[in-house]
C-alpha cells in the first residue's frame, strides 16, 4: 500500500467509563501509520479527562497525526456525539468505540483498510467479527460479520465505514435511533458494497443480550438525576459563614427571575405558562446532575455548591405546587443574603520569580469592586530546585502581598469563582492539580508563567499535552505565532485560547527607580553599560536550550578583558544544580565558585528576588533561547539570542527575521562590543514586536482579562433568554 488513507476513530463515552483508559490505550497502541482520535462525550459523563491525557501522552506515537478531545456542556446523548465525530473527522474512513469497548489487537485498523484495499470498485463499509460479553449473563458471544451488522450496528468497534458514505446518510440531522435505522436500512440495500470478514476484530460490552448500547446514557441520565433529587439537606455541614460564590449566585438569580418573569405574564393560557414552567425544571434537574459530581474530587462538595444545591431544591419544590409569586420573591431574597456580591478569585502563586505573570492581574483585581482576590502560596516540586519556600514567602510579605500557605487553605469552605495558575505541572500537592480544583466547579484560568519561544519536543509536551491545556476554562496565548502552535497540537484545539496577550508586557512601563535591587545593580556598575546574562538550565537533556557549556568562557573572557563593561549574569533558578551535574561537581563548589566571581568588581550574580530590576538596569540582554526575549523584545533594548548548533530555533516564525539569533562566538563579541562602543550592528524592530505579541496602548491585558470573565460568566449564566418574554 503505498499511501496510507487517514481513518478517524471516533471515541464516546456511553456513561459507562470505568474503563475508557483501557479502551483508549487499544487505539493509541494500533500500528497502522495515520490514525486520528476524536473523542466526544458529554459533561454528565462525569470523565476524567485528566486521565486520558495522561494516557495519550504515554503511550502515543508519530502515527496517531491528531487527536481532539470535546465535551458537550449540555447532554447531546450518542446521537449528538457521533454527529459531532462525523461532521469534524477528517479521515477518508471512520469507526467508532464506545467506552469500555475494545480493538482486539494491535492490527485491527491495518486489517480494515487492506480488505478496502484488496476489492476493486468503492465499498461503503467493512465488517468483521465481534465478540460480545453480556454483564448481566456473564457469558460471551461471538458474532460472524453478517451477524454483526444487524445485532452491533453503527457503534460496532468491528465496523469501518468510508465517510463519505455516513455523511451522504444526513446522520447530522437524526437522532440516535434514526441513525442507527438509516445505517441498518442502508446495510440491507447495500449488501453488494459492504465487505465482510470473519477475521476476529472487535470486543464489546453490553448490560444485557437485549439492550443496544444507545439506551446506557438514558438508563445513566435518570439514575444521576433521581440521586440528584435524594440528596439530603446538607446545609448542617456547612460553615455558618459560608456564602454561595457569585458565580452560582448569578445561576440562579438568572433561574429563579426566568420564573418571576413568567408569573407576571397573566395574559397567557395557563398550559403555555405551565410548558415554560417545565423548562425551568429542566434547567433545575441538569444543575443538579452537575452538582452531584461535584462530590467525587478530592475536596468534595465546596460549602457554596451545597448552598447552591439547596436553593434549587427549595425553587424546584415551589415550581411543583400551586405557588406564589411572594414565595419566589423571598427565596430570591434568602439567596443574595447567602452570596458573595463579588466574584471570589484565587491566584496560586509559587516562587517568586514567576510573579510578574501574575502581578498586574492581581493589582487590578485589587482596584476592582466586582473582584476579591487573595493569593495561596503553593509549593512548586523540581528535582533541581533549591526553592526555600519559607523565604519565597517572606519575599512576598516583603512586597507587602497578604498570603496564604497552601496547608492553612480550605477551597472547600472559600468556593471561589475563579482559581488563576501560572505553572501547567502536576509537580504540586495533588490536591491543587487543576483535575482537583476543576472537579469543584470553580473557573481555572491559566496565565503561563513564561511567554514561550521554542517549539522542542519537551516544551511541546509542557505547553500543549498536559491536563493543564485541556480542563482549563480559559488560558493566555501572548501571540499569533504562540496561538497557532496551540492549534494545531492541543487536543482543544485552542478552543479555550484568549487572544489577549500576556500580564508581563504590562509590567514594561515600571518605574523601578526606588526599588532596593535596581540601585544595587546601578551602585556597583558605576555608570557602565549594564549586559544582563540569561542562562538557561537545560545544559543537555530536556529542551536543551542551554549553551552555556558552549560559550560561557567566550562571555566571561570578554568581560574580564572589558572590565569598562558591567555582566550582571542572571542564571534559571534550576541553572546551579544543572551545572553542578554537568561538570560532575558538587552543588557546594560550584555555589562558591559564583560567589567568588560575584565578588569581582565588572559582574553581579542577580539572585534578586525578581528579574524586573536587571531588565531595567541593563542596556543589553544576552539570553540562551527563554521566556525573557518577548519580554526583553519590547524594551526596545538590544538583544542577542544564543542557540546551540542545529537546534530548535525561536518559535516566532512572523519574528525569526527581526530577532538577532546566533550560534556563533564571532557574533557573540561582535554584540558585546556594540553594547561597549555604541555600535548599531543589531538593530532592534520594535514596532512589528508589538504588533506580534498583541500589544494595546489603550488597555492593560490584566484589564482586558478581568473584563472578559465578567462578560463571559454573566453570559454563561443567562437563562431567560430561552423564557417567554
Amino acid at each position: 500500500m503505498s499511501d496510507f488513507p487517514l481513518v478517524t476513530v471516533g471515541l464516546i463515552s456511553n456513561g459507562l467509563v470505568n474503563d475508557i483508559i483501557y479502551t483508549m490505550n487499544t487505539i493509541l497502541l494500533q500500528d497502522y501509520p495515520n490514525i486520528e482520535i476524536i473523542v466526544s462525550f458529554d459533561s454528565q459523563d462525569n470523565i476524567c479527562i485528566a486521565d486520558i491525557i495522561n494516557a495519550i501522552n504515554a503511550n502515543r506515537s508519530e502515527n496517531i497525526k491528531n487527536i481532539t478531545i470535546h465535551e458537550f456542556e449540555v447532554r447531546k446523548g450518542l446521537g449528538g456525539n457521533i454527529k459531532y465525530i462525523v461532521e469534524h473527522a477528517s479521515g477518508e474512513y471512520i469507526t467508532f468505540l464506545l467506552a469500555e469497548d475494545a480493538y482486539y489487537d494491535k492490527t485491527v485498523l491495518l486489517s480494515f483498510i487492506n480488505l478496502f484495499e484488496q476489492h476493486s470498485g468503492t465499498p461503503s463499509a467493512a465488517i468483521m467479527k465481534t465478540a460480545i460479553f453480556h454483564s448481566r449473563t456473564n457469558s460471551w458471544e461471538v458474532l460472524n460479520a453478517e451477524q454483526n451488522s444487524l445485532n452491533t450496528g453503527l457503534l460496532s468497534p468491528s465496523i469501518c465505514y468510508r465517510r463519505d458514505i455516513l455523511i451522504s446518510l444526513n446522520l447530522l440531522d437524526s437522532g440516535i435511533i434514526d441513525i442507527h435505522r438509516k445505517i441498518l436500512d442502508y446495510i440491507e440495500k447495500n449488501r453488494y458494497l459492504i465487505l465482510t470478514s470473519d477475521q476476529f476484530i472487535g470486543i464489546k460490552h453490553t448490560v444485557s443480550f437485549d439492550h443496544h448500547p444507545y439506551h446506557f446514557s438514558e438508563i445513566y441520565k435518570d439514575k444521576e438525576q433521581n440521586r440528584a433529587l435524594e440528596i439530603i439537606d446538607e446545609s448542617a455541614t456547612v460553615n455558618f459563614e459560608s456564602k454561595m460564590n457569585y458565580t452560582s449566585f448569578l445561576k440562579f438569580s438568572s433561574i429563579i427571575g426566568a420564573c418571576i418573569h413568567l408569573t407576571s405574564h397573566t395574559q397567557f393560557y395557563k398550559d403555555v405558562v405551565s410548558e415554560q414552567i417545565n423548562k425551568v425544571i429542566q434547567r433545575i434537574d441538569d444543575e443538579l446532575e452537575f452538582i452531584v459530581k461535584r462530590k467525587d474530587g478530592y475536596w468534595r462538595m465546596t460549602d457554596s455548591n451545597i448552598i447552591y444545591l439547596n436553593l434549587l431544591k427549595e425553587l424546584r419544590a415551589l415550581l411543583c405546587i400551586s405557588f406564589r409569586r411572594e414565595q419566589l420573591f423571598k427565596l430570591m431574597a434568602l439567596a443574595r443574603d447567602r452570596a458573595k456580591g463579588v466574584y471570589s478569585i484565587v491566584f496560586f502563586v509559587h516562587e517568586y520569580s514567576v510573579w510578574p505573570s501574575l502581578q498586574s492581574v492581581y493589582e487590578a483585581s485589587l482596584k476592582r469592586y466586582d473582584y476579591r482576590p487573595r493569593l495561596v502560596y503553593i509549593p512548586f516540586f523540581h528535582e533541581l530546585s533549591s526553592f526555600d519556600h519559607e523565604k519565597e514567602i517572606a519575599h512576598y510579605v516583603s512586597a507587602g502581598y497578604n498570603i496564604i500557605r497552601y496547608e492553612d487553605y480550605n477551597l472547600s469552605e472559600e468556593g471561589p469563582d475563579i482559581v488563576v495558575y501560572v505553572k501547567p505541572y502536576e509537580s504540586i500537592p495533588e490536591k491543587f492539580r487543576v483535575k482537583e480544583v476543576n472537579q469543584t466547579g470553580c473557573k481555572c484560568i491559566y496565565i503561563p508563567y513564561g511567554m514561550e519561544t521554542a517549539n522542542t519536543p519537551e516544551g511541546t509536551s509542557y505547553q500543549c499535552y498536559s491536563p493543564m491545556q485541556y480542563l482549563a476554562w480559559r488560558i493566555l496565548a501572548y501571540s499569533q505565532d504562540y496561538y497557532s502552535k496551540i492549534q494545531q497540537y492541543t487536543y482543544t484545539h485552542g478552543r479555550n485560547y484568549l487572544k489577549i496577550g500576556h500580564p508581563r508586557m504590562d509590567l514594561r512601563f515600571e518605574d523601578m527607580c526606588e526599588d532596593t535591587s535596581y540601585r544595587m545593580i546601578k551602585t556597583k556598575a558605576r555608570n557602565r553599560k549594564i549586559v544582563m546574562w540569561n542562562t538557561h538550565f537545560t545544559l543537555s537533556d530536556g529542551d536543551n536550550w542551554g549553551t552555556y557549556l558552549l560559550f560561557g568562557d567566550t562571555v566571561l573572557n570578554y568581560f574580564e578583558n572589558n572590565k569598562d563593561l558591567f555582566l550582571l549574569w542572571r542564571p534559571h533558578p534550576l541553572f546551579f544544580k544543572a551545572l553542578a551535574q554537568a561538570e560532575n561537581k558538587d552543588i557546594t563548589e560550584v555555589m562558591d565558585w559564583f560567589a567568588e566571581l560575584g565578588e569581582s568588581d565588572h559582574i553581579l550574580i542577580d539572585r534578586f528576588p525578581t528579574y524586573l530590576a536587571a531588565f531595567a538596569a541593563s542596556d543589553a540582554l544576552l539570553t540562551d533561547i527563554t521566556s525573557f526575549v518577548p519580554e526583553y523584545a519590547v524594551r526596545n533594548k538590544k538583544m542577542l539570542i544564543t542557540k546551540k548548533p542545529g537546534s530548535t530555533p525561536p518559535l516566532f516564525n512572523n519574528l525569526n527575521s527581526i530577532l538577532n539569533v546566533t550560534e556563533s562566538k564571532d557574533d557573540i563579541i561582535l554584540f558585546l562590543d556594540d553594547v561597549l562602543h555604541g555600535m548599531d550592528y543589531f538593530p532592534n524592530r520594535i514596532q512589528e514586536i508589538y504588533q506580534e505579541l498583541y500589544l494595546s496602548d489603550s488597555e492593560t491585558v490584566a484589564q482586558r482579562l478581568l473584563n472578559y470573565i465578567d462578560a463571559e460568566i454573566k453570559k454563561e449564566c443567562e437563562f431567560t433568554s430561552s423564557i417567554i418574554r
